[in-house]
C-alpha cells in the first residue's frame, strides 16, 4: 500500500505541473483576447472618426462645387456683358447719347469684377481639389483599418476557441489533482486503520501468549 502511495504522490506531482502549465496557458490566452479587444475597441473608434471626418469633407466638397457652379455662372454673365459693352457701334453711342469715357469706366469695372472672380474661382478649385484629395486618402484609410479590424476580429475569434479549450484542459487537469488527492487521502486512511488493527492484533496475541505461558 506505502509503495501505492508513494507511486500515486509522484503522479499527482506531475499532475499539478500539468495543471500549473494550463492554468499559464488560460492566463496567456485571457491576456491575448483582452489586448485585442483592447485594439479592436481602438479600431473601431478610430474608423468612426475617419467616416465623420470623411462625411465633413464630403459636404465641404459638395458646398464648394456649388459655390463654384455659382461663381462660374456669375463669371459668364459677367463676360457676355463685357462682350456687349465692348464692341457698340460708334454711331449708335452718339445717337444714343451715351458717353464713351463712361463706357470706358464701366469696361474697366467689369473687368475688374470679372478678374477678382476668376481669382476666387481658381482658389476655390483648388481648395477643392486638396478636399477630394483628402477625402480619398480618407477613405484608403478607413478600408485600411476596415481590413485591420476584420483580421483582428477573425485572431479574436480564433483565441476565443484557444481560450475554451484551455480551460477546458485546466478543468480535466484539476479533476485529475483532486481525484489523486482523494485516493491518497482514501489509502492513507486505509493504511492507518490497517496499522492500528494490527497493533491491536500483536497485543492480543501477546497477551494470549503470556497467559498459555
Amino acid at each position: 500500500m506505502r509503495d501505492r502511495i508513494k507511486s500515486l504522490r509522484k503522479d499527482l506531482t506531475a499532475s499539478e505541473e500539468d495543471k500549473a502549465d494550463a492554468a499559464d496557458l488560460l492566463r496567456e490566452s485571457e491576456r491575448e483576447i483582452s489586448r485585442l479587444q483592447r485594439e479592436l475597441h481602438d479600431f473601431s473608434n478610430q474608423r468612426g472618426q475617419l467616416q465623420k471626418t470623411l462625411k465633413n469633407l464630403e459636404q465641404q466638397s459638395e458646398e464648394l462645387g456649388g459655390t463654384l457652379r455659382q461663381q462660374q455662372a456669375q463669371l459668364e454673365k459677367l463676360v457676355y456683358k463685357q462682350y456687349l459693352r465692348g464692341t457698340p457701334d460708334s454711331l449708335q453711342l452718339l445717337l444714343n447719347g451715351d458717353d464713351p469715357n463712361q463706357l470706358a469706366r464701366d469696361l474697366h469695372y467689369l473687368s475688374a469684377i470679372a478678374l477678382t472672380r476668376t481669382e476666387l474661382m481658381g482658389k476655390i478649385n483648388t481648395t477643392l481639389h486638396k478636399k477630394k484629395a483628402l477625402a480619398a486618402n480618407t477613405k484608403e484609410r478607413s478600408a485600411e483599418l476596415t481590413e485591420v479590424e476584420a483580421e483582428q476580429q477573425k485572431r479574436h475569434a480564433e483565441l476565443q476557441k484557444q481560450r475554451e479549450a484551455r480551460k477546458l484542459l485546466y478543468t480535466q487537469v484539476s479533476k485529475k489533482v483532486n481525484n489523486q488527492r482523494k485516493e491518497i487521502g482514501s489509502l492513507q486512511q486505509n493504511e492507518k486503520r490497517m496499522t492500528r488493527l494490527i497493533d491491536r492484533l500483536s497485543k492480543i496475541l501477546a497477551e494470549q501468549a503470556a497467559q498459555a505461558a
